[in-house]
């Protein structure tokens, strides 16, 4: 566990139950909010240089101001964001499944019929973000999350922008 949540119960309201994933700039962790017992997933920055810090902490107020307003069924929604210990983190719904990387086999064609009402639910969530003048911008299998039930749900809107800011957002160190 990062040096962040050593402590299960560092952000106050939360207790973090065990990371469940990590990327190149954070770790992704399962917790446990206290005030509505349920569960959801924190995701925080894990970057050292002051500079990148800086640009990682506009882009996760970026991530939650461009979602905050938004209610779709296949959008994952943003529920809180903070800074603990001067590291960023945002507070968004816990998707029990898995992505849709983990659902594919590699050289193994989906099923139409399974393939089609999923592409249909990732239309419909990116038709929605469209309306609201969001270009998620980072549209992956990895970024589409498959509920227990099959449901689709977009995820990580780290990188995406207002369309009123197309050309003015860079990614630190590129």
């Amino acid at each position: 566990m990062s040096e962040l949540f050593a402590d299960r119960s560092a952000i106050p309201g939360y207790e973090i139950l065990r990371r469940v994933g990590a990327g190149g700039m954070g770790d992704v962790f399962l917790a446990n909010q206290s005030s509505f017992d349920r569960q959801v997933v924190i995701k925080t920055v894990n970057v050292k240089s002051p500079s990148c810090q800086e640009e990682l902490t506009r882009r996760f107020d970026r991530e939650a101001e461009l979602t905050a307003d938004i209610a779709h069924p296949n959008i994952v929604e943003i529920l809180d964001r903070g800074i603990y210990e001067g590291q960023p983190f945002l507070v968004m719904e816990y998707i029990d499944g898995a992505s849709l990387r983990q659902r594919l086999q590699p050289g193994v064609a989906m099923p139409v019929e399974q393939a089609r009402p999923m592409l249909c639910s990732i239309v419909q969530a990116l038709s929605c973000l469209h309306e609201h003048g969001i270009l998620h911008r980072d549209l992956k299998p990895e970024n589409v999350l498959l509920d227990a039930r099959g449901r689709v749900k977009v995820a990580d809107f780290g990188v995406a922008v207002s369309t009123t800011e197309i050309g003015s957002i860079t990614q630190c160190g590129q």
